[in-house]
């Protein structure tokens, strides 16, 4: 099979090393335009990219060390509740319910005089399975793979039309999507998912780096801290149909006022439509990565999502299953991503602005103890039990809890 991959970011390079590693009798051509640069925005991690690294015999101190990384224990959400910054806190670590051990510890939680946290403090494990992610520098995944493959023929080229005599193209052109223009687009905005711009900047660190994504929720949207050896990537992500960019602008600032960018960066504003392609595999070439869909950075679901866009693609071809079971999979674990997420918004207490207010007439306690019985297999969820009781946690919201062993939900 000869393959062509356009697009050089990291979306490119580790769609290349992925398939040089597991169809070893493809040919593989990677055209990188000199011109268009990368994003270099996704730089929080899940778990599960330390696996695709793994995959490719890719030691994790020499790719992190590359991308300027850091061990990331988890998620920390800052006023989500509607409380300060100093006091409204809770941490979503990497743990996972064996044996049910959360709902041991929740008995304890409702009946004894303990605070959230303790949840992190009795049930997280950082050695045990998937404990721990990375902060990393995005932009400088290519470097790392470039370094690593030896069957790609590397073109740099800025190219308008595919060239000829491939048997499958690869369109990891991002946003653009420069060579799939025209298929069919689920809009997800139209399912709740209404944030669809971000002011991003660079700061320098205000002491050691911190190995917690922070997700600070303001006014319009929220803000994430992303701290690598080097940096703290910041952004604001908002709703533009609420607040203009320039009010967006005025408050990300001002909520950053006391920090001094790094290397003299400038705000820099990034904007999309959430949603993804229906069928991101039609004919002969196929939409991966950000060209294939993107909800928002919430949760550090961006370069998982790059990651298995790759990996299902990878697998499809190998079992000889059809564009139409690629799709199929892309569809679901889309969905199953915007429902995981749109729990977040929806059950926050917040009403003090109208994008708060938005999501406040959803109704989602019932659905988040669903889900938490539903996916209980760690192995196989990207978001398994252990992640709905922490959201569960984080707004304290039982009313639903204890139907559990009812049967009523």
């Amino acid at each position: 099979m000869k393959i062509c991959i356009v697009g050089g970011g990291a979306t490119g390079w580790m769609a290349a090393a992925y398939i040089e590693a597991n169809l070893p009798d493809a040919e593989i051509t990677l055209i990188e335009s000199p011109t268009i640069p990368i994003i270099g925005v996704g730089e929080s991690s899940l778990p599960q990219l330390r696996n695709f690294f793994n995959e490719l015999g890719i030691d994790d101190n020499t790719w992190v060390k590359k991308c300027n990384g850091i061990l990331k224990k988890g998620n920390e959400k800052i006023c989500w509740n509607g409380g300060s910054v100093k006091d409204d806190r809770f941490k979503f670590t990497f743990w996972y319910n064996d044996s049910n051990k959360f709902d041991t510890w929740l008995t304890d939680y409702m009946s004894k005089d303990l605070d959230k946290e303790s949840l992190n403090d009795q049930l997280y494990d950082q050695s045990g399975w998937q404990g721990y992610a990375y902060h990393l520098d995005a932009e400088k995944i290519p470097l790392v793979l470039k370094e690593h493959t030896t069957r790609v023929n590397h073109v740099i080229d800025t190219i308008d039309e595919l060239p000829y005599g491939y048997d499958l193209y690869l369109d990891c052109t991002g946003f653009s999507r420069k060579f799939v223009q025209g298929r069919e687009f689920v809009d997800l905005s139209k399912k709740g998912h209404i944030v669809n711009r971000s002011w991003v900047q660079a700061f320098k660190l205000d002491g050691q780096p911190y190995n917690y994504t922070e997700s600070i929720a303001l006014k319009y949207g929220w803000q994430f801290n992303i701290h690598t050896k080097e940096k703290n990537g910041a952004g604001y992500v908002f709703c533009s149909d609420m607040c203009s960019e320039q009010d967006a602008l005025i408050e990300f600032q001002k909520f950053n006022s006391e920090f001094e960018p790094y290397k003299s960066s400038e705000p820099r504003l990034i904007k999309w439509q959430s949603g993804f392609l229906k069928e991101p595999w039609k004919d002969n070439i196929v939409a991966v990565g950000l060209s294939g869909g993107f909800i928002e950075p919430l949760e550090s679901n961006a370069l998982y999502m790059i990651q298995y866009s790759i990996t299902a693609l990878v697998n499809t071809i190998k079992r000889g299953y059809s564009s139409a079971t690629y799709n199929k999979m892309m569809n679901r674990i889309w969905m199953f991503n915007s429902d995981y997420l749109l729990h977040l918004y929806r059950l926050s207490p917040r009403t003090d602005t109208s994008f708060w207010k938005y999501y406040s007439i959803s109704d989602s306690d019932k659905t988040l103890w669903q889900n938490y019985l539903k996916f209980n297999d760690k192995w196989k969820s990207l978001w398994p039990s252990a992640i709905w009781a922490s959201v569960g946690v984080l707004y304290n919201e039982f009313k639903y809890y204890e139907k559990i062993n009812e049967g009523d939900i």
